[in-house]
């Protein structure tokens, strides 16, 4: 498998979110090195298996990165930017250059690359049984939530805490605060796209909204704004084939 940037992708417009998803991105053969830190962050996970997904999933936010930069996968530019809370530099990873932004969710083999032109967050589970999700949501979730979850029949609970779950973590992925921003501050039942308010520094506006059920993977998408367009991108549009 190869790849080939013959033309740069041009960014989304305002409002519009571009989402790449590999159901199995370790089944790829792209020739990419990684530099040495992420060698090093890769080599740190215990099996072959977790190692495998996790150079996988770096590999493909590069590969989708360097599409919209027109650049080597190898040169796309990723820091952390500064800690939502204390201001130190392990904030959220901060790809590429502005006004590209771009988030990185890998659930499985699976892999999910969110590019827009405002702060983008995605996150991604694959449908599988969770445990008591009823006691999960009491745990993580508003009361609101955590009936909403216990109220559904059984075989329908653990998609609909999922769904919570993914919309939750993609907003706090988006702001910077990610999980330690507090999954039950963040109100996420239906209807979506969801207009939420979050005080990460100024007060900020961000829209959320579920991945489509074609996509083999329960997700979903928070951008900064107050509008949301999914639009779901092929590797074979990038010439990523």
């Amino acid at each position: 498998m190869g790849y080939h940037r013959d033309v740069t992708r041009t960014l989304p417009a305002g409002g519009v979110a571009e989402v790449v998803i590999s159901d199995d991105a370790t089944a790829k053969d792209f020739d990419v090195r990684l530099p040495d830190d992420e060698e090093r962050a890769v080599a740190r996970f215990a099996t072959t298996q977790l190692r495998a997904r996790a150079r996988a999933a770096r590999t493909l936010l590069r590969l989708v990165a360097a599409s919209y930069l027109g650049c080597d996968p190898a040169e796309v530019p990723i820091r952390r930017a500064a800690c939502a809370f204390c201001g130190g530099e392990h904030g959220k990873p901060v790809v590429g250059t502005a006004p590209m932004h771009a988030n990185l969710s890998h659930a499985g083999s699976a892999v999910a690359v969110a590019v827009a032109s405002a702060e983008v967050g995605v996150d991604i589970e694959l449908p599988e049984r969770t445990g008591d999700v009823v006691r999960l949501a009491s745990r993580f979730f508003s009361p609101d939530e955590t009936a909403w979850v216990a109220d559904a029949v059984e075989v329908e609970r653990d998609l609909r805490f999922l769904r919570l779950w993914v919309r939750k973590e993609a907003l706090l992925k988006a702001t910077g605060e990610g999980i330690s921003g507090g999954l039950a501050s963040v109100g996420m039942l239906d209807p979506l796209p969801a207009r939420l308010e979050r005080p990460t520094g100024s007060l900020s506006f961000w829209t959320v909204a579920d991945l489509p059920a074609s996509v083999p993977a329960v997700g979903a998408v928070a951008l900064s704004g107050e509008r949301l367009e999914v639009r779901i991108v092929s590797l074979e549009e990038l010439g990523l084939s």
